[in-house]
């Protein structure tokens, strides 16, 4: 059974240290620094009991929107609804809120995200480029 729980920082933490396309490892004080302020939300997707998932989100720009800094599943759970379901609870709750959109943003070479993000209404908003283009970081956003 698929679950979406309110989750916390070390949690999120675990989990992020388990999905093989984070190569670079962030660090628990990035967590800390950027889940302790501005109305941040963590949301855990569990299955059986056991955690597969997680989204971290908080109020970045002070825009009306809400920016979903982090989200990862792990790859056994994959392809299984998990992510749409944590992403369809922290959409409900900014816009619950008061946020009238979501920010997020992908690399280049995660391809599976950026379909995903378009696939469920998320349109390009912008491009920073980086030395290897397979590092160009793509910001989407979706209106609430």
């Amino acid at each position: 059974m698929n679950q979406i729980i309110e989750g916390d920082i070390q949690t999120a933490f675990e989990l992020n240290n388990m999905i093989p396309e984070f190569e670079e490892k962030t660090l628990r004080a990035e967590f800390d620094k950027r889940l302790s302020l501005n109305n941040s939300k963590i949301y855990i997707a569990q299955i059986d009991g056991k955690n597969a998932g997680y989204v971290a989100a908080y109020d970045r720009y002070n825009d009306g929107s809400f920016y979903c800094w982090m989200a990862a599943v792990l790859p056994e759970y994959r392809r299984k609804g998990v992510l749409t379901s944590m992403m369809d609870t922290l959409e409900n709750w900014a816009k619950e809120n008061g946020y009238n959109k979501i920010k997020i943003k992908t690399r280049n070479d995660r391809k599976e995200m950026q379909h995903y993000l378009i696939s469920k209404g998320y349109e390009f908003t912008e491009v920073v480029a980086k030395d290897d283009r397979a590092d160009n970081r793509l910001h989407l956003e979706k209106d609430l």
